[in-house]
């Protein structure tokens, strides 16, 4: 399996022969929080990789919640309408809405073969606990696996993870915080999680939160990146590899 970086965000591609799965894409220039534009909004500051059109022959659209950052109606309106989604429960009415007609629902716990391919509901940290699903996707032919969390992983995530040897651990490694509370990870909560699962690879997502706008960000307290999470694997000598820290980078697992 190849993992593709599509923007300095958090939105990708994986692909295995023929085989393409895009993640929470966002090709349109600016996301914003619908209606509230002045809340929250975040633009590409340089050009992406691909094009949408490169991405629309795609076979399972994944989307993890039901944020606009992960469920960017204006890309999502651009692509065909019958392929397979498999997504979180908070984000199905808003993509049958949009008009697609292949949906499944993705539970925690739940899991669902397609394309020689397991993939896993992985229930995600508080406050995202009802909000959004990571995903285990595993190759069933190579038996390789990525693990991905948008947000914030929880303990009982942990307890599945466990029994898998992960091959590629996608995660948050910037704290960013409301109100003291953390909505995405730390490097120190992140280096716990891959000293307990020793993926060979981290990759990390939703990254250069700097760079959101908007009066929200007033709020937020933003600190660590996945430098920071460099610096502690060296020291406690873990030989995960951080990758895929750019736009169009690539790693085959």
């Amino acid at each position: 399996m190849k993992i593709f970086r599509l923007d300095d965000y958090q939105s990708w591609l994986i692909s295995r022969d023929n085989l393409k799965i895009v993640i929470d894409p966002w090709f349109i220039h600016k996301f914003n929080i619908p209606h509230l534009p002045w809340l929250l909004s975040r633009r590409h500051h340089s050009p992406l990789p691909l094009s949408i059109e490169d991405i629309s022959d795609l076979d399972i659209l994944l989307i993890s919640s039901k944020y606009s950052d992960h469920l960017n109606k204006n890309t999502l309106c651009k692509l065909p309408k019958d392929i397979e989604v498999i997504c979180s429960n908070s984000s199905y009415k808003l993509l049958k809405k949009l008009g697609f007609i292949n949906i499944n629902i993705l539970m925690p716990s739940q899991k669902i073969l397609t394309h020689g391919l397991s993939i896993s509901g992985v229930k995600s940290g508080f406050p995202y606990s009802s909000s959004s699903v990571g995903f285990l996707i595993e190759d069933l032919t190579s038996k390789k696996n990525i693990f991905l969390e948008t947000h914030v992983v929880s303990n009982k995530a942990l307890l599945l993870l466990n029994e898998k040897k992960i091959d590629a651990f996608i995660g948050t490694s910037e704290s960013v915080k409301l109100l003291n509370i953390e909505l995405s990870m730390s490097p120190q909560r992140v280096f716990k999680i891959i000293k307990q699962l020793r993926p060979t690879y981290f990759i990390p997502t939703g990254i250069n939160v700097h760079k959101n706008e908007g009066f929200l960000n007033n709020f937020l307290n933003v600190s660590g990146n996945y430098n920071d999470l460099q610096n502690l694997l060296y020291l406690n000598n873990i030989h995960t590899q951080i990758v895929c820290r750019e736009s169009g980078s690539e790693i085959n697992l």
